[in-house]
């Protein structure tokens, strides 16, 4: 999170996790505490992880993440500070 953006990453975050609590809500309210075994079928459901075929589908390459990732990671104003001289 360079460039101040931290602020922006925990907006979004925020967003995000609301979204996914209010669809579980909404999911869930459709059953009452009185049918047990279709309340935990649907937390279930809700919470289960899906097995996906990912793998198959990803058209990226190790070198196109190392690409990406060596970008975002890299500052051009970053000014390497020596912190022992910093203090004396």
């Amino acid at each position: 999170m360079r460039n101040g953006r931290i602020a922006d990453a925990l907006a979004l975050s925020v967003k995000i996790g609301k979204l996914i609590s209010d669809t579980r809500a909404q999911h869930l309210s459709k059953v009452t505490h009185k049918d047990v075994k279709k309340l935990w079928s649907s937390v279930r459901s809700n919470t289960a992880s899906r097995k996906r075929n990912s793998f198959t589908a990803c058209t990226f390459t190790s070198e196109d993440f190392a690409t990406h990732f060596a970008t975002i990671a890299t500052d051009e104003t970053y000014v390497i500070v020596n912190l022992y001289s910093a203090f004396m």
